[in-house]
């Protein structure tokens, strides 16, 4: 008998949910597991698996689980119970703390460190993959000491530093990311078909004349494909600092031609459900309180995806939640930050997929959007600080999963009307009223008549933004926020939540 990998000393149990635990043993064999005077027991089908559930749990530090069968016991210890969220996405989520801004200060105030542990999927794309690479480094607990703390995702860390202050319970996040990828790979290949063949499309233009069985038998001997360390010489130059491409080829040999040919150079994680496969049902359906989702900056590469994004989510999350058996599985969504370029990648798409991430969190209950567009770099894909976004998530969590009375929603634009030579925008989540925040006005909004952008001046009441255009000027209007490359927003709410970009006509 033996439970699967994420059950080891150290874990972190979600408390009031009824919890399941799984594993393999012998076909027929029956398992039982014993926790907090709480215990389950059920027999192993014919191919060996064994799913129980627990009743709901209380929160506690240290418990003991025991699992036993005929065949033996076995005894895991330092069992916290608590809150257990999943951190996914690609590198802005993957993105270590040990790299951040913040790191220096990052472990201050936490009293207990055990209080505040993660674990990370291991970055597995094809089979056989870790068996023929080293991942001792990673597919483990670990707690919030200074030796560990570097591993754990910024955003994941800093998200649960805030909710274990806030909640006085243990804090568990699982880390189930890669950088650099598509949401193709996070969700099955028959479901991409059905919402964005585009993506598919692509995908068989990058294994054109690939026998894809014997390709993926050579990655098992490819050294690109050892990903059983997040901390690395590769990151350690690249992700603290901002990097030119000169700098980047000095690091890494590699010439901006070659990198740019290299999005379209097919590897296992590109492959469409390989990620969904090999890593999202290896978490699942471990039990947590919900999903924080940064991922999007990779749906950029292909023209044309940009527009599929907002179907993707949707999708996505269908798709887990049905892994998962909870069809109201709560999702927060972090809105891409506002970027420009870094080494020779540009910003050609991120106002559609920020879009769709609305359009996304719009039509599907218990998902919410978390404001980041203020939070990016304009030369940098990596923020270096995931403080500020992680505390966005930790607002959202605390609003409207455990019920705070607290403005945790940014400002979003509702709608819009001409009131003589005044165009008046309605927000809702203004809370106390908005705020310009931006010394030069709002650089980031733009009034057009027709094609013609005319002149404004800018001005809040409440939960109005009160633009007062030239009194020659005639509708119809438009009226854009946030729709450029790049751009400096400077609107937000009295929590200091920086509005969604938005276009509305009248």
């Amino acid at each position: 008998m033996r439970p699967a990998k994420l059950f080891q000393d150290g874990m972190v149990l979600q408390r009031e949910k009824p919890v399941r635990i799984w594993g393999t043993a012998c076909p027929g064999e029956r398992v039982e597991a014993r926790i907090q005077g709480r215990c389950a027991s059920g027999a192993a089908d014919e191919a060996g698996r064994w799913e129980l559930v627990l009743p709901p749990l209380t929160a506690s530090r240290e418990e003991t689980l025991v699992l036993s069968a005929p065949g033996g016991e076995i005894v895991l210890r330092d069992v916290a119970v608590g809150e257990v969220w999943a951190a996914c996405g690609q590198s802005n989520m993957e993105f270590p703390l040990g790299y951040e801004k913040h790191r220096d200060t990052a472990l201050e105030g936490i009293a207990d460190p055990a209080l505040i542990r993660f674990y990370d999927v291991p970055k597995v794309a094809f089979p056989g993959q870790q068996a023929a690479f080293d991942y001792a480094a990673v597919g483990f607990w670990r707690k919030a000491t200074p030796e560990d703390a570097p591993w754990y995702s910024a955003i994941g860390f800093y998200f649960a530093k805030e909710l274990q202050q806030t909640l006085e319970v243990p804090v568990g996040i699982v880390g189930c990311n890669w950088g650099g990828t598509r949401s193709a790979v996070w969700m099955p290949a028959a479901s991409v078909q059905e919402t964005c063949p585009l993506w598919m499309e692509n995908f068989r233009r990058e294994a054109e004349g690939i026998n894809l069985d014997a390709f993926l038998r050579e990655q098992r001997h490819n050294p690109a494909n050892d990903h059983g360390r997040i901390l690395n010489p590769g990151n350690d130059a690249m992700l603290p600092v901002t990097v030119t491409m000169e700098d980047f080829q000095r690091i890494t040999g590699v010439g901006e031609a070659e990198l740019l040919a290299s999005v379209h150079v097919l590897t296992p994680e590109k492959i469409p459900g390989s990620l969904y496969t090999h890593m999202v049902q290896k978490l699942a359906p471990y039990t947590l309180r919900g999903i924080l989702w940064y991922q999007g900056e990779s749906d950029d590469e292909v023209p044309g995806a940009q527009a599929c994004y907002g179907a993707m989510l949707q999708i996505l999350i269908r798709d887990w939640r049905r892994l998962w058996g909870e069809a109201d599985l709560p999702f927060l969504v972090m809105e891409l930050a506002n970027f420009r370029q870094w080494i020779c990648f540009e910003n050609h798409g991120f106002t559609a997929i920020r879009r769709g991430q609305r359009e996304a969190a719009a039509k599907t209950e218990r998902v919410w959007l978390c404001a980041n567009t203020d939070a990016g770099e304009e030369r940098d894909i990596h923020p270096k600080d995931k403080r500020v976004p992680a505390h966005r998530l930790a607002l959202l969590a605390r609003g409207h999963i455990y019920g705070e009375p607290l403005l945790c929603d940014a400002p979003e634009a509702v709608s819009a009307w001409a009131d003589g030579n005044r165009i008046k925008v309605l927000f809702r989540h203004a809370g106390d009223g908005l705020q310009i925040r931006a010394p030069a006005g709002l650089s980031a909004l733009k009034v057009f008549v027709g094609e013609t952008s005319v002149p404004y001046h800018d001005a809040v009441a409440g939960d109005l933004l009160v633009l007062t255009i030239p009194e020659s000027a005639s509708g119809p209007f438009r009226v854009e926020y946030g729709q450029e490359t790049w751009f400096v927003g400077g609107l937000h709410n009295s929590a200091g939540l920086p509005a969604f970009p938005f276009a509305l006509a009248m």
